[in-house]
């Protein structure tokens, strides 16, 4: 199946009916329980996040931004830098990809112990679409648990 299709009655029916048996979070950035249940929907249809992400580039995702962890072994010097939440030494690696996913920037210049969103926040791409972008109004950076998306807000 290529895609789920239903129609705004039909999708708020099952946000409603699903909500009551779901956790609501309490962190300030959590996602909206509707964002939640669509969100499933869509990966049990295609089976994977990435096929959407690279699909949705006809309604403005312009890429993604994730990190991850590569272990390495311990440093001599500034060990503390690189041991990660995970228990192990890496470097945690940010790579970004394009609508079609394909891998358009990589940094390993941070330890393991470096948080996705500290390497995002000192990212020479970041500050790039900030300038560019945010100020025109067509590019909202937000990020969320897993991965930072860039998209635009207004299209055309």
């Amino acid at each position: 199946m290529d895609a789920v299709m239903l129609n705004k009655d039909l999708a708020r029916s099952l946000i409603e009916e699903l909500t009551p048996h779901m956790n609501v979070g309490e962190r300030i950035t959590k996602v909206s329980l509707a964002s939640r249940i669509l969100g499933s929907l869509k990966f049990f249809a295609q089976g994977s996040y990435q096929i959407s992400v690279g699909n949705e580039s006809k309604v403005g995702i312009i890429g993604c931004v994730d990190g991850t962890h590569v272990a390495i072994v311990t440093p001599v010097h500034d060990e503390h830098l690189y041991y990660n939440r995970k228990r192990y030494h890496s470097k945690n690696v940010q790579i970004i990809c394009d609508a079609n996913l394909q891998i358009i920037n990589v940094n390993a210049n941070f330890g393991g112990a470096s948080h996705d969103a500290f390497i995002w926040q000192n990212s020479a791409i970041k500050q790039h679409l900030q300038e560019n972008y945010q100020g025109g109004d067509r590019v909202t950076i937000t990020h969320g648990y897993l991965a930072i998306v860039v998209t635009r807000k207004n299209l055309g």
